[in-house]
């Protein structure tokens, strides 16, 4: 249920509790200064009491808020990684595609074999012979890739590597 209100209601509702607390604490005040002599402390419990149930409303609701921002932040942070990983592909099919030209431009250089391959696989095929520790160079050679492409997918790894671990 809690869902269906926006942010900005959830904004007035705590600015009308805050006028409201405001409110009672100014009528309890009046009442306590022109009403006849209570002891202090009978008047701070009476103030309290009428406080507590309003301070718990407030508390639950900055809860409920404080989830709903995380929730929030949670979504945002899968959206930028999924556009991240679009991008990446983009740019190494752009990469691909230069390396192509560039293959059609010297011809009898290349692996047909190769080409067909799909740029995940590829991708994967670097991370694992990075891991193995083999040289961008070597990579660049074995896959028939360019190097660039090569550099890039071993450093957007590590970028991926560094934001799973914060």
């Amino acid at each position: 249920m809690l869902e269906k209100f926006t942010m900005e209601f959830w904004m007035i509702s705590q600015v009308v509790m805050d006028v409201v607390l405001i409110l009672v604490v100014f009528l309890v005040w009046r009442k306590i200064s022109k009403g006849p002599e209570i002891p202090k402390e009978a008047a701070l419990m009476a103030i309290s009491r009428v406080l507590e149930p309003v301070l718990d409303e407030a508390r639950k609701l900055a809860d409920t808020f404080d989830g709903h921002l995380n929730e929030k932040r949670a979504i945002i942070n899968k959206i930028n990684h999924d556009l991240d990983s679009r991008i990446i592909s983009l740019n190494l099919l752009l990469k691909r595609a230069e390396g192509l030209m560039a293959q059609q431009k010297s011809p009898g250089q290349g692996d047909t074999n190769v080409q067909s391959d799909h740029v995940v696989d590829l991708q994967q095929k670097v991370v694992a012979l990075d891991a193995k520790g083999m040289k961008p160079e070597e990579i660049a050679t074995r896959l028939h890739m360019p190097r660039g492409e090569v550099d890039m997918v071993i450093s957007l790894k590590r970028k991926f590597e560094k934001m799973g671990e914060a």
